[in-house]
């Protein structure tokens, strides 16, 4: 099996189909909780279980993020880490030494892109329950790294378009796919990225 992830964020939909034609993927397990897009409604479940047919496959059931804290994300950057909102949980998660941190001058945190970066890489996880992971771990075990699937070429698309931002990498890649021995690397469909169990490395030719 050769795994591929992708996000697509504004893209065409014709450039999303020719990629996906040309990795010759077989199924496209779509890990967006709502799968819904108001500026770009032919990524929306429907329009592409019309078009894709059974080569699209909803999962965002069992393998979606989080809602709430891409909300919690946007309003803690929007008020500089200020807790203005108690219901915002990132506000409880981060101390203020951190928050002074994040908000710095830090070439780490130069900029709201790296800011957001590092928030979802060490904070997304506590959004996430462990029953909720597990639902994750055997969906995947019953319905992709299944005998009927070993020769496919599949696909988890989601929406953000850069995976660091986006559940896809920190959930799926360093998380769930670690509980198959199998799965050896993930391809970043479109660019010359592959994702392996423990690091990343460019790829000459893929």
């Amino acid at each position: 099996m050769k795994i591929y992830s992708f996000g697509h964020g504004a893209q065409p939909f014709d450039e999303f189909l020719n990629k996906i034609n040309q990795a010759k993927i077989n199924i496209i397990f779509d890990m967006r909780e709502r799968p819904f897009s108001r500026y770009y409604p032919y990524f929306n479940r429907k329009a592409l279980e019309k078009k894709l047919g059974e080569k699209y496959v909803f999962a965002g059931g069992f393998l979606g993020g989080s809602s709430n804290f891409h909300n919690d994300l946007l309003e803690y950057m929007e008020n500089k880490g200020k807790n203005l909102t108690p219901e915002n949980r990132l506000s409880s998660l981060i101390d203020e030494k951190t928050r002074e941190k994040i908000f710095s001058k830090n070439m780490n945190f130069s900029n709201d892109e790296k800011r957001k970066e590092w928030i979802t890489e060490n904070f997304l996880k506590f959004y996430i329950p462990p029953q909720r992971r597990q639902q994750a771990i055997n969906f995947l075990k019953e319905k992709v790294f299944t005998k009927e699937n070993e020769d496919k070429i599949i696909c988890f698309l989601c929406s953000e378009k850069n995976y660091k931002f986006c559940h896809r990498y920190y959930l799926l890649e360093e998380d769930w796919l670690k509980e198959f021995p199998q799965v050896k690397e993930v391809f970043h469909l479109g660019e010359q990225l592959c994702k392996t169990i423990n690091k990343e490395h460019l790829l000459n030719n893929y």
